[in-house]
């Protein structure tokens, strides 16, 4: 028995001090649900870390009952600076992580929707 509740100590320990800023499917659902679009983890996640987009994302700290919130403020953002919002690049199909997709260069992928876009 001894072995067991240490066993659970250990388990209970690890999960606790594993970081959770590793996957955040709720943050990925909430951009798939938004934005109509079924983005996958590398949105945010560079092989090794977050990008830029994920930066900026991750700054903002949401917890689940502030996920909407901290979103449209995200959505605001533009975390690859190339002059368009977040929020404009998810619309029009553009990866807002990367400054060399953006409408402006009209080469996202839902072409459609980029006419008469503003930058920021």
């Amino acid at each position: 028995m001894k072995y067991i509740y240490s066993f659970l100590f250990v388990g209970g320990l690890l999960w606790v001090l594993t970081p959770t800023s590793e996957s955040h499917s709720g943050y990925l659902d909430q951009v798939r649900y938004s934005y109509q679009n079924a983005y996958r983890c590398t949105l945010c996640h560079a092989p090794s870390a977050l990008n830029q987009l994920g930066q900026d994302l991750a700054k903002l700290n949401p917890q689940a009952h502030t996920l909407q919130k901290a979103m449209k403020t995200w959505a605001l953002l533009d975390s690859d600076g190339d002059g368009f919002s977040n929020e404009i690049e998810l619309k029009t199909g553009c990866n807002p992580a990367l400054a060399t997709e953006n409408p402006g260069l009209n080469n996202c992928a839902n072409k459609s929707q980029q006419k008469g876009l503003q930058k920021r």
